[in-house]
């Protein structure tokens, strides 16, 4: 696993015997509140414990023997490199109170609402109450959500455009655009999606917004299906 280079490995000693065990880090690259319990345990058996990852750490290659390896984990653990108190540090995604409070400040400034938890790339359910805002925080994002829903609705008719690659990979983004529309509009709205004359196949509509006065009683499928031109 060492080898590999994908796993974090630990590594500590408890009397004359070394002792591993690997982590693996989730998609944002931080530890999980049940890693870092552990770590923390192993760190009190031995606070000279390591942990070691071949592709990122000096004196390890995946190419390595298994003498070379263990050569390798015995100069970091005998210099005190990469020690599991650094690692844990570098790799909890819980921010200090003085920067959640300036943050917080900012966002409520600007009137948003403020999530403490930082993003790591996967959409926040707002109808699920995870912890990481404030009661008053969460009623204002719903504010803002049915704002955002009455705002489309006074529209005559609207849609949603977005880039395939960017909606395919779970990347937030997609633009509510106003019909009909300007060519500099259109333009402004693309930009923001990302979309140029180099990738004009990643365009699509993702949706649509209407009124009971200006009804428009097309099937998603077929909205989705339509290209650029």
């Amino acid at each position: 696993e060492l080898r590999d280079g994908i796993a974090w490995i630990a590594f500590w000693r408890e009397g004359r015997s070394w002792n591993g065990e690997d982590f693996y880090l989730d998609t944002g690259d931080s530890l999980t509140a049940e890693q870092k319990s552990r770590l923390e345990e192993i760190r009190q058996k031995d606070p000279a414990a390591v942990i070691l990852n071949s592709y990122y750490c000096g004196y390890l290659a995946g190419d390595m023997t298994v003498d070379e390896l263990t050569a390798g984990v015995r100069r970091h653990y005998e210099n005190g490199y990469n020690d599991v108190v650094d690692f844990i540090a570098a790799h909890d995604d819980i921010l200090s109170p003085e920067v959640l409070e300036k943050a917080r400040a900012l966002a409520h400034a600007a009137g948003l609402p403020f999530y403490e938890k930082p993003y790591n790339g996967e959409e926040i359910d707002p109808y699920i109450y995870d912890g990481y805002m404030s009661i008053e925080d969460y009623e204002l994002m719903h504010q803002k959500i049915e704002q955002e829903r009455s705002e489309h609705l006074a529209e005559q008719f609207s849609i949603l455009i977005d880039s395939r690659s960017r909606f395919e990979t779970g990347q937030p983004g997609g633009v509510w655009l106003s019909m009909p529309t300007t060519m500099e509009q259109f333009h402004k709205a693309m930009n923001r999606i990302g979309i140029t004359a180099e990738n004009s196949q990643d365009f699509f509509i993702n949706g649509f917004a209407n009124t009971e006065q200006q009804p428009f009683d097309v099937p998603l499928s077929v909205i989705q299906s339509a290209g650029i031109d």
